[in-house]
């Protein structure tokens, strides 16, 4: 069993998607999914359009000696929290409106400012967490919370990115 595994199933179970139980996040010239590429990564969670997205994400860094492809973690609660002090009309708008929504033009003013806001915030180096992790070391972190990110990479120096994730949710 691989070493991710084994850590996961130490405090829970190992939650299979569509990726399987285990997944490689691997720089592919083939590549269909923007993870498995050298390029940047923008702040996401995964899986978000599931039902119950998967609750904590583990990384296991089983290569890592590109030059770049650092880590960037950013707390979207925290982010949330900026808009609400310092608009709570644009977090309300946030709160309530459904995407799909367009009737009332202040709500809908209201929730593109509080977009805007929240990008600003948890695009703000301040609230954010980078760090190239050392290979064999391991990453768990809060995927319905924490936004996570890649800078860049290259594989000119010889080097080579492999990291090995699975999901074990909250429970």
């Amino acid at each position: 069993s691989w070493p991710v595994a084994k850590l996961a199933k130490k405090f829970g179970y190992i939650k299979s998607t569509f990726y399987g139980a285990l997944f490689d996040v691997k720089n592919d010239k083939n590549a269909k999914n923007i993870a498995n590429t050298n390029l940047f990564l923008p702040l996401h969670m995964d899986l978000c359009y599931y039902e119950s997205p998967p609750g904590l994400q583990l990384l296991h860094f089983i290569e890592n000696s590109t030059l770049g492809g650092e880590n960037v973690f950013a707390d979207s609660f925290l982010a949330a929290s900026r808009v609400k002090t310092n608009d709570p009309e644009a977090y309300e708008a946030l709160k309530t409106m459904p995407i799909t929504s367009n009737e009332n033009t202040k709500l809908f003013d209201d929730f593109i400012r509080g977009m805007i806001a929240f990008e600003d915030a948890i695009n703000d180096r301040a609230n954010q967490y980078t760090v190239k992790s050392p290979e064999n070391s391991c990453i768990i972190f809060d995927n319905r919370r924490v936004l996570h990110s890649r800078l860049g990479f290259t594989d000119c120096n010889g080097g080579d990115r492999w990291l090995m994730g699975c999901y074990v949710d909250g429970d």
